[in-house]
């Protein structure tokens, strides 16, 4: 399963529920992953020290926003 298209999938749900921003973490050493929510938005914003055990490592913490977005009047 291609992980881009289900990452695309799971925005798009969240925007049409009216979500406007979106946070997650991964561990620093999965640059494919950071590389994967960069491509559709993300944002590095910080980095949580020791978050994940067993091996003990960093996670990024990432955000993705969207304006909201308008509603036609009737």
């Amino acid at each position: 399963v291609d992980e881009r298209l289900l990452l695309d999938a799971a925005l798009d749900a969240m925007r049409a529920g009216g979500m406007t921003t979106v946070f997650l973490e991964v561990r620093q050493s999965n640059r494919a992953a950071i590389r994967l929510y960069a491509g559709v938005g993300f944002q590095s914003i910080s980095l949580r020290r020791g978050y994940y055990r067993n091996p003990t490592e960093h996670a990024v913490t990432m955000a993705l926003e969207w304006a909201p977005e308008r509603r036609e009047k009737d």
